[in-house]
């Protein structure tokens, strides 16, 4: 178990910021309510002059004229005599207590059933307040009442969650008074411990609306449960006067200014506000001249020119009327100064039995304070109050204030006196900020010296929100000197034409007639030749100052020769010599009023030349100016291939011309000569002697011609020629095949194929594509099948019982020719026809071998017999192939020379149209069935 130590001392710290003076206080006299005797006074035991103790323990106060013995030596530090008690924390705030001889104090002790319970103090004076002031302890505990005040008009304020502290070491409430000791009633024994017992001071405000009212009673009820018992020995009233102050001062102050608020009075002044500032807290009287007045509605009032870094003391009143004014409120400002207050919630404190200066907090609180532009921190104040609970004491409390932009912190940690409650601190005039600018990060670093190790939380004790506040005083920086360079200026110019660099938006500049002189020069001030300073002012800081020799006259005339120029120049292109920061102004003649733009566009002729300082214009100087034009070459739309570059197009230029290409009509930058095309437009200029015609445009068009469509490796017969080899061009295009990569000449179509690779383009308009490799497998083809030339037959037999002598493996192709001479196949399962002659010939790995003729000779008795041809034209054909006869076309199918099928058109009539389009070059076989189920096959060139 932990053991608690009771500190004999107490350390009060405070920080007001608004203060009031010359209040007007009565006390309230009670003519009813007091219920018992808790201070001992005169000659005899205590128990003989008191009714009871003050706490439950039998203790109660004592005047300072008790004896209890007739040997007894009154006690000095004892309540006085007269009863009058004065506020510590309010000067000017007294309380009268009740007789000593008589019920002094409206007590009430415990509830064991939790009612509430009630007493009524009724007054003899009837006044109207703004506030009411409870003189109170309470014995054996803390305790929470709640107070209901009566008026004269039968209406009443109810105030509610009041707490009144246990009479010893508490600062929970304002300690009116402590230290005067008490009294054991049993046995007449007085302690006096240090700071101990206490009165507090508990205030009440009264509802605006109520304030006019007149004061009859207040009841005050004991809502906490616990053996607190409550004690009110008086109460006093802050009148609300028939000219009452206005309330609820704030200050807002700036850099050199400040705005002062408040709340309107309760009753509205007739005349309005009168205020009143200073440098010295010393208070203004009766006689005191205000500063100035505002108008009965008005509660605002903005100070400015105020000297940055001073504490100011501004005081405000109501006028009534010319011999009604009510009582100075004051608040104080600093200029130069800015608060945050932390808002985020309560902050943890870290269990730490030994913290120190340098000590670590997981949960630190943060607050930002921001420094106004162009100044840094000084000196940084700050104040907060830490709450004690659940058997943790303020004493235990340990805190300090970092600087996070810095990294300084405070070095001794703040620490609090006392038991369970709330302790205020107030620091000031720490330098763990100095120099920061802008936002200025600042933790709040907290610690417990009891319960909870290693962790955070606010069971025990914590920094309480909304009391954390952090107020910089900041000064300017000085600002960097300007620069400025010697200067040339007119008769008659000012300092306003003085001419500085200043490196802020807004700072403003002061010129100076010599390095030591106090006030700047006015800005209207003719200046003449000599040395100038200057510095830059910026909020109320100035930086070093800037030597400056200033030279007053006429310049001197440019100096410029006659000149030619090309084409478009334009006036600012005439060149002539000015002097160290002098401007050229040009003008068309000796006398003219009015200069030329810089943009007039020169012709032949003269100009007048004249050079400018600050304004000051010098004689004119004449400038001959001869024009050079040179005319646009000559170009035509033109088509070209891919890869042209703009050297190779067609221009018509004159000799020794520079011919220059561009993207467009205006754009500055010329292209490479070896640029390549696109198509689009170009615009073309050419340049002699230095000047640059106009541009002319020239349409083109590129022609980008793709790679023929190509199968890549291909396997052909012996025989293939290289228009035969599968290459599709675009339409309208020439096919040109090559035996290198390379190669200049291109080989005939007709050249026969031989194995390895080849390469393919295509060409149109002039212009050729890439080239694509095929690579060629050539198969041999075999020999022509053997066998009689002339062979009989028997009625009824067929083209196949025709002898020929086959490759082992071989296809035997059965071919007739039909009318335009063309070997069209027929099927051998035909009947001979006598005199018919058949062509033969085999098949060996998809290569034909030449024909072999075989006429057929009918035996004796055998009849002739015709067989269905059919037609196929044109051939070699582009597109469409028609195929006619004297049957019904079932179908046609066309097959590569490797038998595969690549397209069936089905039929039906005598006449068959085959699209053959889109096909690449080649040779085909076309195989045409008749209805009657026979076989025709005819070869198609497809071009």
């Amino acid at each position: 178990m932990k053991l608690k130590l009771l500190f004999s001392g107490l350390l009060l710290t405070a920080s007001a910021f608004t203060t009031l003076s010359a209040q007007e206080w009565e006390h309230l006299t009670v003519a009813s309510g007091y219920n018992h005797d808790v201070i001992a006074n005169g000659l005899g035991a205590a128990n003989a002059s008191t009714t009871i103790g003050v706490d439950n323990a039998n203790f109660a106060f004592m005047s300072n004229d008790f004896q209890a013995t007739a040997s007894n030596t009154p006690p000095a530090y004892a309540l006085p005599a007269t009863g009058l008690i004065s506020s510590v924390p309010t000067p000017g705030l007294t309380y009268q207590l009740g007789s000593y001889s008589a019920n002094n104090s409206l007590r009430i002790g415990g509830s064991e059933s939790g009612s509430p319970i009630t007493g009524t103090l009724t007054f003899t004076n009837q006044v109207s307040a703004k506030k009411l002031y409870l003189l109170t302890t309470s014995g054996s505990g803390t305790a929470t009442i709640s107070v209901v005040v009566h008026f004269t008009d039968a209406t009443s304020q109810t105030i509610t969650g009041s707490t009144v502290p246990d009479w010893y070491n508490s600062t929970a409430l304002p300690v009116a008074a402590s230290g005067f000791g008490r009294v054991n009633r049993a046995n007449s024994v007085l302690e006096n411990p240090l700071g101990n017992p206490r009165m507090y001071q508990l205030m009440l405000n009264i509802d605006a609306a109520n304030q006019p009212k007149l004061i009859s009673s207040i009841d005050i009820n004991k809502t906490s449960v616990t053996e607190g018992a409550v004690n009110v020995f008086a109460i006093t009233a802050e009148l609300l006067g028939t000219c009452p102050a206005p309330e609820g001062l704030t200050a807002v102050s700036d850099v050199a200014g400040a705005t002062v608020s408040w709340n309107p009075a309760i009753i509205t002044p007739g005349v309005g506000y009168d205020y009143y500032y200073a440098t010295t807290s010393a208070a203004p009287t009766t006689s005191t001249e205000p500063t100035g007045s505002v108008a009965p509605g008005e509660t605002t009032v903005d100070l400015d020119g105020l000297l940055t870094g001073q504490t100011y003391y501004f005081w405000v009143r109501s006028n009534c009327s010319e011999s009604d004014q009510g009582p100075w409120v004051m608040i104080s400002f600093t200029t130069g100064q800015v608060s945050a207050t932390y808002t985020d919630g309560d902050i943890q404190t870290l269990y730490n039995a030994s913290p120190n200066a340098n000590s670590a907090t997981s949960c630190p609180g943060v607050l930002t304070v921001t420094v106004p532009d162009g100044y840094q921190a000084t000196s940084v104040a700050t104040s907060y109050n830490m709450t004690s609970a659940s058997n943790g004491y303020m004493s235990e409390q340990r805190s300090k204030l970092h600087c996070i932009n810095t990294n300084i912190g405070e070095t001794t940690l703040a620490q609090g006196s006392g038991n369970v409650g709330t302790f205020s601190y107030n620091r000031s005039g720490l330098n763990i900020a100095d120099g920061a600018t802008g936002e200025v990060n600042f933790e709040m670093r907290a610690w417990r010296t009891w319960q909870g190790a290693g962790t955070c939380n606010t069971t025990y004790n914590k920094v309480d929100n909304n009391t954390w506040v952090v107020t910089v005083t900041y000064e300017c920086v000085t600002p960097v000197t300007p620069q400025a360079a010697d200067q040339a200026h007119c008769p008659g110019s000012t300092i306003a034409d003085l001419v500085a660099e200043t490196d802020y938006d807004n700072a403003v500049l002061r010129w100076y007639d010599s390095e030591l002189a106090t006030e700047p020069l006015d800005e209207s001030a003719a200046i003449a030749s000599g040395t100038y300073y200057v510095s830059q002012y910026r909020y109320t800081c100035e930086s070093e100052r800037q030597a400056v020799v200033v030279t007053v006259g006429t310049p001197e005339a440019p100096a410029a020769e006659a000149q030619s120029l090309c084409s478009g120049a334009v006036v600012a292109d005439i060149v002539a010599e000015t002097t160290t920061g002098g401007t050229l102004v040009w003008y068309s003649s000796a006398e003219a009023t009015e200069p030329l733009e810089d943009n007039t566009v020169a012709v032949t002729g003269s100009y007048y030349a004249a050079q400018s300082i600050n304004g000051c214009e010098s004689a004119r100087t004449e400038v001959a100016v001869t024009i050079n034009t040179v005319s646009a070459p000559v170009a035509e739309d033109q088509i070209t291939c891919a890869g042209t570059t703009l050297s190779e197009l067609s221009v018509e230029a004159e000799e020794n011309a520079v011919v220059t290409w561009y993207a467009g009509a205006d754009t500055p930058d010329p292209l490479s000569d070896e640029a390549e095309v696109q198509t689009g437009s170009y615009y073309v200029s050419q340049t002699v002697n230095g000047c640059e015609s106009v541009r002319t445009e020239v349409s083109l068009v590129v022609l980008n011609l793709p790679e023929p469509v190509v199968v890549a490796e291909q396997t052909v017969c012996e025989g293939t020629e290289l228009s035969d080899l599968m290459a599709t061009p675009i339409e309208g295009a020439d096919l040109y095949w090559y035996a290198t990569a390379d190669s200049t000449e291109a080989l005939d179509d007709d050249d026969e194929v031989q194995g390895g690779s080849y390469f393919v383009s295509q060409a149109s308009e002039g212009c050729e594509s890439t080239r694509q490799e095929i690579v060629v497998t050539v198969t041999p083809s075999p020999e022509a099948p053997e066998g009689e030339a002339t062979q009989e037959f028997n009625e009824g037999e067929t083209i196949e019982s025709l002898e020929v002598t086959l490759t082992d493996g071989a296809v035997a192709n059965w071919y007739m020719m039909n009318d335009e001479s063309e070997l069209v196949t027929v099927d051998p399962t035909e009947a001979l026809v006598d005199g018919g002659v058949y062509y033969v010939s085999q098949t060996v790995g998809g290569c034909e071998s030449d024909y072999f003729a075989v006429t057929a000779s009918a035996a004796m008795g055998l009849a002739n017999n015709s067989t269905n041809i059919f037609k196929l034209y044109p051939n070699p054909a582009a597109d469409i192939v028609t195929i006619s006869g004297n049957a019904v076309i079932a179908k046609a199918e066309i097959a590569n020379l490797l038998g595969q099928t690549i397209k069936t058109v089905n039929g039906g009539t005598e006449e068959l149209l085959l699209d053959v389009a889109d096909l690449q070059a080649g040779t085909y076989l076309v195989n045409v069935y008749s209805d009657g189920g026979s076989l025709t096959s005819v070869k198609l060139l497809k071009q």
